[in-house]
Parts: structure tokens; sequence; C-alpha cells
């Protein structure tokens, strides 16, 4: 057999290129083969290994069985090549492989031969609970004269011309095609029977509030995703999927009993996965995906349902032959590197369903933002500035309202042929002052103010918010 490669103990040359492929050799991913000796490139070094040996496990079934294994408690794993290397020796020699790590820490074999049912609990259960397309759902608890009707919330469509885009529309109308993001008017078009509102978050924010506290009383791990969803961290409170099950019926009973609302909830063993299985079965769906599932769960489904992969990126897939969840889990890692660089990496570990990221709650207010879509595209410049002086001026007041603090201004323009840019500035400090959000938000949108150009929409953001709890205002 082939003698089993290593991890290198001492720290590598880093002026050296790897010979196969030319790229520069780091720490954390050099490869060394103890019968040439040659220090390779991780990638390269896999495939030298498994052209000389046939039964050398492809490199996404090694990060898969990391994904299986908790490989941290006493031990310390620098980096993923030495974790896929020492899973791969365990496998391959079938023997007590002892590899010795830069930190010079020994893994014992014996990690990998636990008995079945204890590495079991070594996962974690998450949970993640989303309501059923909440703002027309609360829309609809309102009013009950809407039910059994198809319900857009969003801006006027003004009889299909209006300006502006879908916030939220139920089934029904997704039924017509409507979906959120989508401009108004062509959801107009496509359901023109449809009942129009706009949003009312206010209204929104208090119902979201109460849902809050209601999957609190659950963990004492929780994480605010959005508005009408959340992670929970079950772990502690079940003792094996059929106790989260039962424990997942109880809350969505409790969210309806209380507010009268439908939720779904994915469970699984990270977040990632617990997220897409969320929206498998909506409304009202319960989708459990065990550990030993993922694979199989997530392979025949398109790649637009991991996150992160939007438009952009999911015509770059395509255009690599990658349409499904499957096809890039299988992919070379090298390529995907090449093209899309740190993200490559991190999609190929979504594609395997590998997710460590813990459930921690945090502000989940990311940004505050406000947009204008002109009734008629203008290139009265004048008239823009003004609105865009109005739009600062109501995300300050938001700001304040919020006792928040923001370190980053952003402005969108909107051209009249739908081309969109954003632009952003980011300050050496934080601020709450409205003259910092009018002046930068001008100073940013100036180059796009140009005389053959007519604007359809304008927009401001601020973000990098901190909480003003234990801050001091630069007015002070």
């Amino acid at each position: 057999m082939t003698p089993t490669p290593t991890i290198e103990t001492k720290r590598p040359c880093l002026c050296k290129d790897c010979p196969i492929c030319g790229k520069r050799i780091t720490e954390s991913s050099v490869f060394r083969c103890p019968t040439c000796k040659r220090c390779l490139c991780f990638s390269c070094g896999w495939k030298m290994v498994r052209a000389e040996n046939s039964n050398t496990p492809n490199l996404p079934s090694m990060r898969r069985q990391i994904g299986q294994y908790s490989l941290q408690d006493s031990y310390s794993i620098v980096s993923e090549p030495q974790a896929i290397n020492w899973v791969w020796s365990c496998i391959m020699s079938k023997a007590s492989v002892i590899i010795r790590m830069s930190d010079a820490s020994k893994l014992p074999v014996s990690r990998l031969t636990q008995e079945p049912e204890k590495r079991k609990r070594l996962s974690k259960i998450i949970m993640l609970v989303d309501m059923d397309h909440f703002f027309t759902a609360v829309e609809q608890r309102e009013h009950h004269e809407l039910k059994n009707k198809p319900v857009v919330v969003g801006a006027d469509p003004k009889g299909g011309t209006g300006r502006g885009v879908v916030s939220t529309s139920n089934y029904l109308a997704r039924g017509f095609g409507v979906k959120s993001g989508m401009p108004i008017s062509g959801a107009w078009k496509l359901c023109p029977e449809a009942i129009f509102l706009p949003v009312n978050y206010e209204l929104y924010l208090k119902v979201s509030s109460r849902f809050m506290d209601i999957l609190r009383r659950h963990t004492e791990k929780f994480e605010q995703w959005g508005i009408d969803e959340a992670f929970l961290d079950v772990t502690s409170k079940v003792n094996d999927y059929a106790s989260a099950e039962a424990l997942a019926k109880q809350i969505k009973d409790e969210i309806y009993t209380e507010e009268r609302l439908t939720s779904s909830v994915g469970i699984s063993s990270n977040k990632l996965v617990a997220k897409i299985a969320s929206d498998f079965q909506k409304p009202n769906g319960l989708t459990i995906i065990k550990e030993e599932d993922v694979e199989r769960f997530l392979a025949p489904l398109p790649v637009s349902k991991l996150l992160w992969v939007g438009k952009k990126t999911g015509r770059k897939l395509e255009d690599m032959g990658i349409k499904i969840i499957g096809d890039l889990a299988r992919y070379d890692p090298t390529v995907l590197t090449d093209a899309f660089g740190e993200l490559g990496k991190q999609l190929l570990l979504m594609a395997l369903g590998i997710d460590k990221s813990d459930v921690q709650e945090r502000n989940w207010i990311k940004s505050l933002s406000r947009e204008l879509t002109f009734q008629e595209d203008t290139d009265d410049f004048d008239s823009v500035l003004r609105n865009l002086d109005k739009l600062s001026e109501e995300v300050c007041a938001d700001v304040l309202k919020g006792q928040l603090y923001f370190k980053t201004v952003t402005v969108k323009v909107g051209y009249s042929d739908f081309e969109t840019h954003t632009h952003g500035k980011t300050f050496p400090f934080i601020t709450n002052r409205l003259l910092d959000v009018k002046r930068t938000a001008r100073e940013l949108l100036q180059p796009y103010l140009k005389a053959d150009r007519k604007i359809r929409l304008i927009g401001v953001r601020v973000s990098s918010l901190v909480s003003g709890e234990k801050q001091r205002t630069l007015i002070q």
C-alpha cells in the first residue's frame, strides 16, 4: 500500500510553489509525501495519492467524514486538511494510526471507532422556525374579509403603472406567479384581482416580538434570523429527533393558539440544513433531516437553495455545469476556489451539508434604509438631491429611535433602463448625526448624476450598526 501521506510537522518554506500546479504552498495547505518527500499543495497531493491507490476515497467524501465526527474536544485541529488527512489515514490503514499535528498533539484512531449511538449524541439538534407568508398572514388575521383571496403587501400598483416592489404575497397570489421582490406593476398584471395592501411595519414588528417570546421559552440558545424566523439549539432539551419533533409540534401549536398564525419548522444537525428544511414543506410544514440523510436530501435540490447563492453566483455555477447541489458536492475544489476564491470553499462545504456555526443571539437588524421610486424617470437632479435629503432624514430618525450608531453610509441609484448601482463609505468612527448621513449620501450620489441618464429610484442605507446604550454621541 502507498505510504500514508502526512501533514508537514515543521513550518514549510513559504516561498515554495507546488511543483504540479505552481500555486504557492502555505502552512495550512502543505502536503508532504513520505515516499518522494515533495511538498505539494493539498489538492495536488490528494490527487497524486488517489492516482497511486484506487481505493483512496475522494476529497468530498473525506469532508463528509469530518461532518460526521466531532474532532474538537481535547484535540487541536488547526486546519481542515489536517482533519481530512487524519480521517483518510484511519480508514485506509484500518489500524491504530497516529498522525502528529503541528502542535505535537496526537490524535488516536479510537475516536473514529466509537459506538454509533455515542457518536450520534455528539451532534447538535437545531430548529429553524419560520412564519408562513408573514406580512400577508397577519393582514388576513386582522381582516377576515381577506380570507381565501390573493393578497399582496407592497407598493401601490396604481392599476399596473405603480413603481416599487412586492414585499410579500400569500400562497394564492403566488399561484399566479407573484413573488417577493418583483415589480409591483408586474404583480398587478399577473393577478389584477388580488388585494393590494401597504406595508404596516409597526403591526408586523409587534407580532414578531410576541412570536420570538414564544420561541425563547423553549431554549437558552436562540438566534433571530429576521422579522419572521429564528434558530433554536435544542440539543440540551431533547434526547433524539423523535423528541425534537414533539417539541416542534408543541411550538407550532403555541404559535397558532396565541397568534392564530401558522409556521413551518426545519430540524437537522446544523443551521444550514435546518434553514433549507424549513422551506421544504411550506406552509405549516415540519421537515426533519437526520445527519445521515443530509447528503441525500441536499443532492437533488437546485443550488439556489443554498444560503448566499443569488442570481449572479447561480448563473456562474450554471455556466460551469453545476445546476443541483449534488453537482456542486462532486465538483473539483481547486476549480471552485479558482472561480470564486474563499467563497468556493464555503460553497463546497455547504453542498456537503457542513456548517459549524453556532446558534447565538445577536442584534438581527444589520442595516436601516429608505428608498424612493419616482413616479416618472427624472433628470431633474435638484429634485433628486432634495429627495435624497428626505431619505437621509428618515433613516437618521430610525437610527435615533432605535438608539443606534452606524459606521457606513451607502446610496443606491437606479436608472430608467433598470441598471442599478450602490456605493458606500465607511467612517473611522461611529456616529448618529444627520449631517454625516446627508453630506456623505450627496457625495456618494454625485458621480451617478449624468446628463444623459434619467433616474428611476434612489436609496440611502446605514449599516455597521452599534447599540447606543453604552456609547457616547459625537454631539456630546
